[in-house]
């Protein structure tokens, strides 16, 4: 193999090499923006004449212990809960009520 060959081979294997670490590296970022994506920390009211709630902690790190801290900060005296959900993708919605 030639010289020039043999460089201009080794610049197309080196450029594949960066594009494709480039494409890996933006596949990863995406995946763990979205496994550890937090739809809110919000705590949405309801009925405020009950003062009842709803809250979502999804995701792969958000469990039901968040809405339950949640739920706690929100209440200091105490809560019911209403109902809670959990659907395809971690996606879980916490719905209670302050004690009085």
């Amino acid at each position: 193999m030639t010289k020039i060959a043999y460089l201009v081979n080794k610049i197309t294997n080196e450029s594949c090499v960066m594009k494709l670490s480039l494409i890996t590296f933006c596949l990863i970022l995406s995946a763990c923006a979205q496994t550890g994506q937090r739809n809110s920390d919000a705590v949405i009211p309801m009925n405020k004449g009950e003062q009842s709630y709803r809250t979502q902690c999804n995701g792969v790190f958000d469990k039901w212990d968040s809405c339950v801290k949640r739920a706690n900060q929100t209440c200091p005296k105490g809560f019911e809960v209403i109902d809670h959900m959990e659907g395809l993708g971690n996606v879980r919605e916490f719905m209670f009520k302050c004690m009085h």
